[in-house]
């Protein structure tokens, strides 16, 4: 019996097994919370604090007390804070070098909790996100989001603003005054180039002396060489006159047209700055886009910024299809092969985790399921199912979805979301000074399909408001249509919305529409049409006075082209008449 046990032996074991359990005990809890918190405060970008953390073996778990995670863009709010998580792991995965989590129950959920100090952290070397936020800026702008602007209801002093603007007409203008000089100066060019009297009077001269004073046909029989001759001069320059008159009419025919356009174009400037300045039914009838849809682009970005935190953590690059990936062994080479295995896991992945969020308006509660960023390997997408019931300031919540990356080449993401007689008090609509607009208090219900399908998305909200009470806190002088706006909404207690997202991640359109339009049209229409055209008209005046001066002298710049045309026609009939002489009857001219 006494061989059976070998002192020398058992007593380094039992102190080795004494200095594990001392580590355990002592120091395993504090390592552990510190890695934790050191991994989360890097991934998150602001302080992971922990309260406590208590490994157990058996079962194999960990319990973590007073989690708080850091909001960075708000280092003084705890995006998201934790009282109680339990984790059961899968101790045989261990062994293979992978973490599955069975389950994790989280208990005392909050969110957007105050924080005692500031949980920003000194920033590295800082990934630069500002090519992906000025892109998404711009497929917001070409959506819709950029317009949302409030247009002024105030009546604005036409002759500041027309100060400021440049006005197409004057320009069109000025640019034919500087055709017509340019083509003035041309044709005095050609002119000085072209036949005159002079020429025609040397003609005349040579005529005369062909016919020595005698006008019988027999005394020229003997110039008849001189006399072809003398014709064929005038008639050449005869022909280069003819060819300028017609380019000269035709160059006129197009100025005609241009000036009679030039008309056209202070009618084009005063439309423009009609739609730019002018209040108008069509613009009123667009208002509660204007109003609601800011917070909604708002909505939006946010959820993007999010999207785009929680994208990394799903969508970790694999195998372009489903199923396990296998690795080609590498010879010759140090490096850990992966091999197909016979049950293939991820090599994290956590099964199931149950979440009971504390809310102001009371619990939710919710199930996660299948966290991984291997979904190809899992073969399952990770999915979601939250739901609150007899809440204080809500009848009920649900929320259920799923992000599926099981096929990586084709990722889809979906929620159906519904809310039931929320409780909204003091929501601000619109900020702006003109029209700021408050819902002092009402009932919501809300009904949320989104879906992002490869590139393809598509979203979709139906809002209904009732019991509302509305107010706008527009200024003392704010103007007739905006105290008739801000009378129109203090008198409607139900409303609906609806936002429609169509197109695809890179290119979609956001379209909100709201009955709130009918009512503000019909409370303002006559209105706004009865200041719009007060602005028009003196819109119109003052723009007719700035170009009525450069129209008059386009159009004394014109008429100063016809006397030229009249000299052309001129200088064309001297030389037709001299061909008409009796000395050239009979005379043909070769081809």
């Amino acid at each position: 019996m006494k061989k059976w046990i070998r002192w020398k032996g058992i007593i380094p074991f039992i102190c080795i097994t004494a200095l594990v359990l001392v580590f355990w005990v002592v120091f395993l809890d504090a390592i552990v919370e510190r890695i934790i918190e050191s991994f989360g405060t890097k991934a998150v970008g602001a302080k992971v604090e922990l309260s406590d953390a208590d490994v157990s073996l058996f079962p194999a778990g960990l319990s973590l007390s007073g989690l708080s995670v850091t909001n960075p863009e708000a280092p003084m709010t705890n995006a998201v804070e934790v009282a109680q998580m339990d984790l059961s792991i899968d101790t045989r995965a261990l062994l293979r070098r992978k973490v599955i989590i069975d389950e994790i129950s989280m208990d005392g959920v909050r969110l957007n909790t105050a924080r005692k100090s500031s949980g920003a952290i000194r920033k590295g070397r800082k990934k630069d996100t500002a090519g992906e936020t000025e892109r998404f800026k711009k497929v917001l702008e070409k959506a819709g989001c950029a317009e949302l602007t409030l247009p002024s209801f105030k009546t604005p002093d036409i002759s500041k603003l027309l100060a400021d603007e440049q006005l197409q007409s004057l320009q069109i203008i000025q640019n034919f005054q500087s055709r017509l000089d340019t083509e003035k100066q041309k044709l005095n060019k050609t002119l000085d180039t072209l036949p005159d009297e002079k020429t025609f009077a040397d003609y005349q001269a040579r005529i005369e002396k062909l016919q020595g004073g005698n006008t019988s046909i027999s005394s020229l029989l003997g110039g008849a060489t001189e006399v072809v001759a003398l014709k064929k001069d005038i008639q050449k320059d005869i022909d280069r006159l003819n060819t300028e008159v017609k380019s000269f009419n035709t160059t006129m025919k197009g100025f005609n047209t241009q000036f009679s356009q030039l008309s056209k174009a202070p009618r084009d400037d005063i439309q423009r700055l009609k739609d730019k300045y002018a209040l108008s039914p069509k613009g009123m009838a667009n208002l509660s886009q204007t109003l609601l849809g800011a917070r909604f682009c708002d909505w939006w970005e946010k959820g993007y910024h999010w999207y785009q935190r929680v994208k990394p953590y799903v969508n970790r690059p694999g195998k372009k299809g489903p199923g396990p990936e296998t690795v080609t062994p590498v010879r010759g080479k140090g490096v850990d092969v992966k091999f197909a295995e016979h049950n293939p896991q991820p090599d994290f992945l956590i099964r199931l985790t149950r979440v009971n969020v504390k809310l102001d308006l009371g619990d939710i509660t919710g199930i996660i399921e299948n966290i991984t960023a291997e979904q190809h390997i899992a073969g399952k997408p990770t999915t979601f199912r939250f739901l609150g019931q007899a809440m204080k300031g809500m009848k009920a919540f649900s929320a259920i979805g799923e992000m599926n990356h099981v096929n990586p080449g084709n990722p889809k993401y979906g929620i159906d979301m519904n809310l039931k007689a929320y409780e909204l008090a003091d929501f601000v609509i619109s900020k702006t000074k003109v029209l700021p607009v408050t819902i002092q208090k009402a009932l919501a219900d809300l009904d949320l399909e989104f879906s992002l399908a490869g590139s393809d998305l598509s979203a979709r909200m139906n809002t209904g408001f009732s019991a509302v009470k509305m107010i706008s806190d527009v200024e003392a002088d704010a103007g007739a249509v905006v105290d008739a706006i801000g009378a129109a909404l203090s008198g409607i207690d139900k409303f609906g919305l609806k936002a429609l997202v169509d197109g695809t991640i890179e290119d979609y359109t956001i379209d909100i529409r709201s009955d709130l339009d009918k009512v503000l049209s019909s409370a303002v229409g006559d209105l706004v049409q009865k200041e719009a055209g007060k602005i028009t008209a003196e819109i119109e005046k003052q723009v007719l006075a700035k170009v009525s001066g450069p129209m008059a002298e386009a159009n004394q710049n014109l008429g100063a082209l016809g006397p030229i045309g009249s000299e052309l026609t001129k200088r064309l009939t001297s030389g037709q008449t001299l061909l008409k002489k009796e000395l050239f009857k009979g005379i043909k001219l070769p081809l």
